[in-house]
C-alpha cells in the first residue's frame, strides 16, 4: 500500500472522517518532526514505541517510530520548520519549501482533500496539528485558521 496525503480544512473535519478512531492509539501518532533527505524523500519522526527498528530508507516516505534519527541524518537532511509547508489547492500539491517564481524544494500530490462549507483563503499548513495514520500509512494535515 502507497503512503497518502489527506489534508482537512479544520479540525471538525478530521474528527468527522475518524470518528469511531480517535481513540486508538495507532490511529492519531503526532508527528514530532519532519525532514527533506536527498530533496526526494520525506523523513517522518514519531515517538510511538521505544523499541529498537531499522527504517526502510528506500521508500519515498520513511517512518522513524521510536524518536531516533540522528544515526541516518547527513548533510543532505532538511529540518521542515512551521512556516515551510503550503497546501496548492490549485495543483493539489503540498509544497515544502515554497519559493517565489520558482519551484518548491519539494512537492508531494494530495489523495484528499476535505473541504469545509466556509471558505478558507488562507491555505498554510498548522505545525502543530500533524498526525500520521500508521495503519493506513497516510499523513493528516490540517489548515491553519485564522
Amino acid at each position: 500500500m502507497a503512503s497518502s496525503i489527506y489534508i482537512y480544512d479544520n479540525m471538525k473535519e478530521f474528527e468527522r472522517f475518524y470518528k469511531g478512531f480517535l481513540t486508538e492509539p495507532m490511529k492519531k501518532i503526532n508527528i514530532v518532526d519532519m525532514y527533506i533527505n536527498d530533496k526526494s524523500k520525506l523523513w517522518i519522526v514519531t515517538n510511538t514505541n521505544q523499541e529498537k527498528e531499522r527504517p526502510r530508507l528506500q521508500k519515498s516516505l520513511v517512518h522513524f517510530r521510536n524518536g531516533n534519527i540522528y544515526g541516518y541524518q547527513n548533510d543532505k537532511t532538511v529540518l521542515i520548520l512551521h512556516d515551510k509547508m503550503k497546501f496548492n489547492k490549485k495543483k493539489m500539491q503540498l509544497e515544502f519549501f515554497p519559493r517565489f517564481l520558482r519551484k518548491p524544494m519539494l512537492s508531494w500530490r494530495v489523495d484528499r482533500y476535505f473541504e469545509s462549507t466556509i471558505p478558507n483563503k488562507n491555505k498554510i499548513i498548522d505545525y502543530n496539528m500533524k498526525f500520521y495514520d500508521y495503519e493506513m500509512d497516510r499523513i493528516n494535515f490540517i489548515l491553519k485558521n485564522d
